[in-house]
């Protein structure tokens, strides 16, 4: 576990945090995402303007999956079929195949780490 403020690429909805100018700015969350990515989706557009995307590791939090929307939406079929929309949305919008993440670090991931 990280206790040093860093940047990074995106942070959960569940415990975001902008002010109010910049969530209108960006628009606020897209609703085309209504099950998944909205907040990773949001993050990565606060960055294509230019903006950090900061993680506190002193943010104390509780974070109750799916409370305000009932069960969680792995459980219907009607749910998995919008997950899958969004997946293709999401790719398509970011080009996630050939994205590089400035913050990911090659020495976590035992995969990556002689191939560069």
């Amino acid at each position: 576990m990280s206790y040093t403020v860093r940047n990074v690429t995106a942070v959960t909805g569940a415990c975001l945090l902008m002010r109010k100018a910049l969530f209108d700015e960006m628009e606020g969350f897209d609703v085309k995402f209504r099950i998944a990515f909205n907040d990773i989706d949001l993050c990565l557009r606060v960055r294509k303007k230019g903006y950090k995307v900061i993680y506190t590791p002193y943010a104390k939090l509780y974070h109750h999956e799916s409370v305000s929307v009932g069960k969680p939406y792995e459980d219907t079929d009607r749910c998995a079929g919008l997950f899958e929309a969004e997946v293709d949305l999401f790719r398509e919008r970011w080009d996630i195949e050939n994205y590089v993440d400035p913050y990911f670090n090659i020495n976590l991931d035992e995969s990556l780490r002689f191939k560069h």
